[in-house]
C-alpha cells in the first residue's frame, strides 16, 4: 500500500501529448523508489511503463540526479539558416506543396 503522501501523485502525466517527464515526475520516481515501492507500483502511480521507471532508477543510480542527458534525441537535419529560409518560403506562398518548397530551398 502506498503512503498517503504519495497517493496524490496520480496528477502526473495528465498532459499525454508530452513526450518527456518533467523534473517533478522524475523526482517522484526516485522518491517512491527510496520509499521502497516496487517498479509496478511506481509505474501505476506515475502513469508510465515499468521500463520508464527502470530507466530513471538506473540513471539516478549511475549519475545521482534526474536530469535529462544533454543531446539526447534525434540530431537536427537542418541548420538555423535553412530553417529561416524555409519559413520565408512558406510565408511568401502559404499554399504550396512540399515539392515546390524543396525546389525553392535549393535555389
Amino acid at each position: 500500500m502506498l503512503p498517503v503522501s504519495f497517493s496524490s501523485l496520480k496528477m502526473f502525466r495528465q498532459d499525454r501529448q508530452r513526450r518527456h517527464f518533467n523534473e517533478k515526475e522524475r523526482a517522484a520516481i526516485v522518491a517512491l523508489t527510496e520509499a521502497g515501492q516496487s517498479i509496478r507500483q511506481i509505474a501505476n502511480v506515475v502513469d508510465c511503463s515499468k521500463a520508464t521507471v527502470s530507466l530513471w532508477q538506473k540513471r539516478y543510480e549511475l549519475s545521482g540526479d534526474v536530469e535529462r542527458q544533454v543531446g539526447s534525441g534525434r540530431p537536427r537535419k537542418t541548420t538555423a539558416a535553412e530553417d529561416r529560409r524555409l519559413v520565408a518560403v512558406v510565408r511568401a506562398n502559404p499554399i504550396t506543396t512540399a515539392q515546390e518548397i524543396a525546389g525553392k530551398m535549393v535555389q
